[in-house]
């Protein structure tokens, strides 16, 4: 039998429909694709601090929605209004995923700014951490003015500054010390070099990092102590609170030092056991008249190596040579 020409046009409409349904799900494939190529680019461009922007997810079209477009249209009419409706939200989702368009609803970019909240925590104590571990770098490096100024411009910022807050135990008062950055270098070099410092150490307690609106990063340490070791045996443990503010070099995606301040609330200078029997091995047994002389004589035996103030006298000039605030 010779199949009727009705038959044929169906067999037809069937055919295209099947062969439209095929074009549409490889246009599908191929825009997810595209997608999944610019947001790779754009991780490798931000780098680890950035968020890649997360696509909406397409929906590949069904086949009803190719019998729509297939039907067969009354004369006199161009388009449908449910040809419309089928075509609109495919048109709105392809735009959503078309590189430079802004994310299309809120509550995404809320959730890429929690993202980054949460990939940036702790970054800064551990930038903190490095910067501690490195004031202390050895006999010989510490006495190297060049690995000084290395330290600082791998660490601080062209701009930045570094306050020094001092406790007086006599005056009962405390004094701030601005230190610009070429300064800096100076500071931890004329304490190795000069003040007979052997070890420097930084520890932090109550910790407090917060994100900026910038990508800048704040600590604020409720209890720092400062400690120096020196070559007398002698040790001077400063405490007080700590705050840093961290800029992103987006060069190099690192972190560093645009501000700190350290203010002292009070210091305590410690002898070595050892150090004060032997001192008091020159002296014979007191007797009670001889008692207070003999005391006087071994306190002055064991010298200080820090003032009033906490620090090597031998500090102040660098110390003076900023600003007191």
């Amino acid at each position: 039998m010779v199949p009727s020409s009705s038959t044929d046009g169906q067999l037809v409409v069937q055919g295209n429909q099947a062969q439209l349904h095929m074009i549409r799900q490889r246009q599908y494939f191929m825009q997810q694709q595209f997608a999944a190529a610019a947001a790779a680019a754009a991780t490798a461009r931000s780098g680890s601090g950035r968020t890649t922007p997360v696509m909406m997810q397409q929906v590949p079209p069904s086949p009803a929605h190719v019998q729509q477009e297939l039907s067969p249209q009354p004369n006199g009419l161009v388009h449908n209004t449910n040809n419309r409706a089928a075509v609109v939200p495919q048109q709105q989702q392809q735009a959503s995923v078309t590189p430079g368009y802004p994310l299309p609803t809120t509550s995404l970019t809320t959730g890429l700014i929690t993202n980054q909240k949460l990939q940036v925590t702790g970054q800064a104590i551990l930038r903190l951490l490095q910067f501690a571990e490195l004031i202390s770098p050895g006999a010989q490096q510490a006495i190297s003015p060049i690995f000084w100024k290395e330290f600082v411009n791998g660490f601080f910022t062209e701009s930045s500054t570094f306050k020094l807050g001092l406790w007086s135990n006599q005056k009962n008062m405390q004094e701030i010390y601005e230190m610009t950055r070429s300064s800096i270098p100076g500071y931890f070099h004329t304490q190795y070099n000069r003040c007979k410092v052997i070890s420097m150490q930084l520890t932090v307690q109550g910790t407090d990092e917060k994100l900026l609106q910038d990508g800048s990063i704040t600590i604020d340490c409720a209890h720092t102590s400062l400690i120096h070791r020196y070559e007398n045996g002698g040790m001077v443990v400063s405490t007080g609170t700590l705050s840093v503010l961290f800029r992103r070099r987006y060069e190099t995606n690192e972190l560093r030092i645009d501000w700190m301040q350290f203010k002292c609330q009070r210091h305590e200078e410690f002898i070595e056991r050892k150090r004060v029997n032997e001192i008091m091995a020159k002296f014979q047994p007191p007797k009670a008249k001889q008692f207070k002389a003999q005391q006087a004589a071994a306190t002055a035996a064991i010298q200080s190596s820090i003032n009033e103030w906490g620090v090597s006298t031998i500090l102040f000039p660098i110390l003076w040579a900023g600003s007191i605030t």
